[in-house]
């Protein structure tokens, strides 16, 4: 069985508490006197002077201080007064998004309102110069009002960054049956261009100018744009160029409440969309976008909230979270974690309570960078027991960065790699934390990332079964996809020929799989033969003839190839190879025989008898001798062997006699005991019954202690006694090397050998060399002696080394080495 797990990579991007940048979007000013300060944690409620049903812009300076803000005819300055000549601006506060302000390029006096009125006014898009040296410095409305720049455009507008982060694109689609047309204008520190980039792509907007209400957003990294087209009942998602201002790309998503989606926001790492419906039922999208595909996007798609109520709205802002609106209500719902998927966003449907002044439809448009995007966590390796990877990446050189996995049981919790890893200690939520050093700031990111952890399904054992037979493998977890080595999606897969079969599981961003190797066998063949029959006492062999078998097991649990049967009956044998088994059978009948016993073998005495008889139940009898009567009568020594035919079956059996004689021993004559040793006493007498004198009964008596030992011996035939004597002696070996000798012939000391007292030897070898280790002598016999001479002749004097290797009484080896001096 084998089992691997399989890595599918997620990107997120991180929640800011600590924004990065200037803050000229954190005062909002919307709906009936309705405003936020997000200048302070958590945002505070404000109140201000200006009443919109739906569009409205707000900016502040880049310490986050209000400086004015409008509904789209009207500009208020930060005392909350009507500025001079601000009024009767080419908005309308019923327009979607009838205004939206940016600072000019290169002059950071110069503010400018772009509008847009409502359909049937016809002004279409315009915009206005906003002076911030003039009245004191509360600013003013200059001669640059109302400048025409296109007719006849829907409620839509956008401002969308340069990719040189200096110039802005102005964005805005146009209305009529024979337009599908977004016009981008370029807008630098010499004004806003007369050409625009024109791209045809999209719904046509046409008819009842409620069509053109809806949101048009730009993504914060100013590479995607989306518009909610209102009764259109569709949600355009494009790519944009922020380089060139050119449309691209174009997913339509559908199936929205009353075909009205309202409004729209991307996530601060670009990779999720939310949507609002405007409709008495209405809810809350998000999707991910990532793949840019249509079909995998609209499958994505999780509804995140739900209210009976109108839904205005969604703006990102300068705390990372979604603020969205909703009709006449004083306060807004808020999605907290907007980065995070699904209900992990955490939607709060009263997240922000506006102290009284209400929420309508319109929340304040700001150019697409008014909120700094935070830098690009991308986070890989999902699934339990992988390497997590971390990856920042920032528009911005940062100095250092530290990061806090939220995973307290580990080991090694922080890093301060830029591309860190980590492996988790569990499967479940965990909070990131990053703390990223710039030169003036510091930036804190947090995420939450989810690591999961997939069942661990196998597929069983490699496993083998008979050709015929069918494997059916179930997964029983209908939560998991299932992807079979067929590419088959069912939880379940029938296996009937030899092979390697695999699946594939997943769900969220893990999978694993797990493998069996299947092989299918031809079955086994066995035989025990026909049906046969046995004696009663009889015993034979059961042999197995097989094919393709491996083992054996028969009724008895035995595992022979062959069993012994002693009995009639029903035997079974079963046959295995690999994965099959086959099994036979045979019965056996037992036909019952005479009970035949002669009795033991024994002994007669000389010229005794015995009379053998047996009981053959009328059956033909047949002694060895030719006799066929049913006794006999044994004279002397022999083999007697009687034999009865019963049926099929004939049974012997038979005695073997001996002559006994009368008892014939003797213990020897009286002898001695070395002490500390044992002596053996024997008495042999066939079929004898012995007693000695100790009372012992055996035929053999150990002796260790010296006295006088007697034991009588009985047969059938007659008894004897004999007695012996056993005195105790010292037997120690002495044994000595004299260290000279003479052969000189004068009869004293002619000889060299070992001289020993009470020495037995079990092994002797005695050996005589010269200095210079040429053997002279050599005897195995204990009384053997070296006269002094090599092959005849007579050895010169000098000095002669020696070596006695010997095996005493008692089995202990031993060596005695050393030199003799020859002298003549």
């Amino acid at each position: 069985m084998k089992t691997f797990l399989r890595l599918i990579a997620i990107v997120l991007l991180a929640c800011s508490i600590q924004s990065y940048g200037q803050k000229q979007g954190n005062i909002w000013y919307f709906g009936q006197f309705a405003g936020i300060d997000f200048n302070t944690d958590p945002p505070t409620a404000l109140t201000g002077k200006m009443s919109t049903t739906e569009g409205c812009a707000t900016i502040a300076d880049v310490n986050g201080n209000l400086l004015f803000y409008s509904d789209g005819t009207s500009v208020w300055d930060k005392s909350h007064t009507i500025m001079s000549n601000g009024l009767d601006l080419g908005g309308h506060s019923s327009s979607t998004q009838s205004a939206v302000v940016i600072g000019k390029p290169g002059n950071p006096n110069i503010y400018i309102i772009f509008t847009i009125s409502i359909l049937r006014t016809g002004d279409g898009l315009k915009y206005s110069e906003v002076d911030m040296t003039l009245n004191g410095g509360l600013g003013n409305v200059n001669t640059v009002k109302n400048v025409d720049i296109v007719k006849s455009t829907c409620e839509k507008i956008t401002v969308i960054q340069h990719k040189n982060e200096r110039d802005f694109w102005v964005v805005t689609q146009l209305y009529g049956a024979t337009e599908n047309k977004f016009q981008t204008y370029l807008f630098t520190k010499n004004g806003i261009s007369s050409t625009p980039v024109v791209t045809n792509l999209g719904d046509k907007i046409f008819g009842n100018s409620i069509h053109s209400i809806g949101y048009l957003k730009g993504s914060s990294d100013g590479k995607k744009l989306v518009s909610a087209n209102t009764n259109k009942g569709t949600v355009e998602l494009f790519d944009f160029n922020n380089a060139t201002g050119e449309i691209s790309n174009l997913v339509t998503l559908t199936g929205y409440t009353d075909d009205k989606p309202y409004g729209v926001e991307f996530s601060p790492n670009n990779k999720l969309l939310y949507v609002s419906e405007t409709s008495r039922r209405a809810n809350v999208y998000q999707y991910d976008i990532t793949s840019g595909n249509k079909t995998t996007i609209a499958s994505s798609r999780v509804t995140v909230g739900s209210f009976s109520n109108f839904l205005g709205a969604l703006q990102l802002a300068p705390n990372k979270k979604i603020y969205l609106a909703i009709y006449n209500i004083s306060s807004l719902a808020v999605i907290e974690q907007p980065n995070n998927k699904g209900i992990a966003c955490s939607f709060k449907k009263d997240g922000m309570n506006l102290a009284g002044p209400k929420s309508f439809l319109g929340l304040p448009t700001f150019h697409n960078a008014i909120v700094e995007p935070v830098p690009d966590l991308k986070i890989t390796g999902l699934c339990f027991d992988d390497l997590t990877e971390f990856e920042l990446t920032s528009n911005v050189a940062f100095n250092s960065v530290k990061w806090d996995f939220g995973d307290p049981a580990s080991t090694s919790n922080s890093s301060v790699a830029h591309k860190p890893s980590h492996k988790f200690t569990d499967s479940g939520w965990f909070h990131i934390t990053t703390i990223v050093t710039y030169p003036t700031l510091k930036d804190t990111i947090q995420d939450s990332v989810y690591i999961y952890k997939l069942p661990k399904l196998e597929l069983g054992n490699d496993t083998s079964l008979c050709t015929g037979e069918t494997l059916f493998l179930k997964l029983d977890k209908p939560d998991l996809d299932f992807t079979w080595q067929d590419n088959s999606t069912l939880d379940n897969f029938s296996v009937i020929s030899s092979g390697l079969y695999w699946v594939e599981y997943s769900a969220y961003e893990c999978s694993n799989s797990d493998s069996i190797l299947v092989d299918f066998y031809e079955s086994p063949e066995v035989s025990l033969g026909n049906d046969t029959f046995m004696c009663e006492g009889e015993e034979f062999i059961l042999l197995t003839e097989s094919k393709n078998a491996k083992t054996f097991k028969w009724q008895d649990n035995s595992t022979l190839d062959q069993l012994k049967v002693s009995s009639g009956g029903t035997y079974i044998v079963t046959a295995f190879n690999t994965a099959c088994e086959a099994s036979d059978t045979i019965e056996i009948k037992e036909y019952k025989v005479p009970k035949l016993e002669l009795g033991k073998d024994t002994a007669l005495c000389i010229g005794d008898t015995l009379k053998l008889q047996i009981d053959p139940l009328g059956n033909p009898v047949l002694w060895n001798d030719g006799s066929t009567s049913s006794s006999i009568v044994a004279r002397g020594a022999g083999i007697y062997k009687v034999t009865v035919k019963a049926d099929l079956c004939s049974v012997s059996d038979s005695i073997t006699i001996i002559e006994n004689r009368s008892p014939d021993f003797d213990l020897s004559k009286d002898t001695i005991l070395c002490i500390g040793k044992t002596k053996i006493l024997e008495a042999t007498c066939l079929g004898g019954i012995y007693f000695w004198n100790d009372g012992s009964t055996d035929s053999i008596l150990e002796v260790s202690q010296p006295g006088t030992y007697w034991v009588s011996a009985t047969n059938n035939c007659d008894s004897k006694s004999d007695t012996v004597t056993i005195k105790e002696v010292d037997c120690t070996c002495y044994l000595k090397m004299a260290n000279a000798f003479t052969p000189n012939h004068d009869n004293l000391n002619e000889t060299f050998s070992p001289t020993y007292i009470s020495c037995q030897f079990r092994e002797y070898h005695f050996q005589v060399y010269s200095l210079w280790g040429e053997q002279l002598f050599s005897s195995r016999n204990q009384f053997d002696k070296w006269d002094g001479t090599y092959k005849g002749k007579i050895a010169q004097n000098g000095t002669y080394v020696y070596v006695l290797n010997y095996i005493d009484q008692d089995g202990i080896q031993k060596s005695l080495k050393g030199t003799v001096t020859l002298l003549r």
